[in-house]
């Protein structure tokens, strides 16, 4: 059952169309924000997460893009751009996490993209230096894109960030 979810959710980072609440939330605001980038392979999703903070996303797409993207930080195949541009150097570089990713069934806890951004000066591929700096930048800006900072500092943030709301940018620096 996990298996076949995880291949609905790979089918739906691929095109965020395929995505339902995407779908109604977000089209309009892609087709506006995003007019000549091609659907599928990942880039709907990537330019619409750069456009997140634009003044005229819609509230419930921003939810919806938020989401997505931390979902993506916590497995690597859920990442269409990082799996097509990084998959070789972290079999390379990540052996047992890019393993652990390969399974398919919400286990990796993002451990090879953590990986890749920990060993970032050992990757040779240039395109997968540009996507792991996008996470990274990510990564810095909400710390529940972080597994490991969120998983860590929990308790830290609760107890030093509590008047801090939920949604807002609660980034590592």
């Amino acid at each position: 059952c996990s298996r076949t979810e995880f291949k609905e959710q790979q089918l739906m980072a691929d095109d965020l169309r395929l995505h339902p609440r995407a779908r109604a939330f977000c089209i309009g605001a892609a087709n506006r924000l995003c007019p000549d980038v091609p659907y599928g392979d990942g880039r709907g999703w990537a330019c619409m997460s750069r456009h997140k903070d634009d003044p005229t996303m819609p509230p419930a797409c921003r939810a919806i893009l938020t989401s997505h993207e931390r979902l993506q930080h916590y497995e690597f195949l859920l990442n269409p751009q990082l799996a097509k541009y990084c998959s070789q150097e972290a079999a390379r570089i990540c052996p047992f996490q890019a393993a652990m990713s390969n399974i398919t069934q919400f286990g990796s806890e993002g451990a090879t993209i953590s990986c890749l951004i920990e060993n970032r000066k050992r990757v040779q591929s240039q395109p997968c230096k540009n996507v792991l700096l996008e996470k990274a930048i990510q990564r810095l800006a909400n710390i529940d894109n972080s597994p490991e900072a969120a998983q860590f500092c929990s308790w830290d943030i609760d107890r030093f960030c509590r008047g801090v709301p939920k949604n807002a940018n609660r980034g590592l620096v």
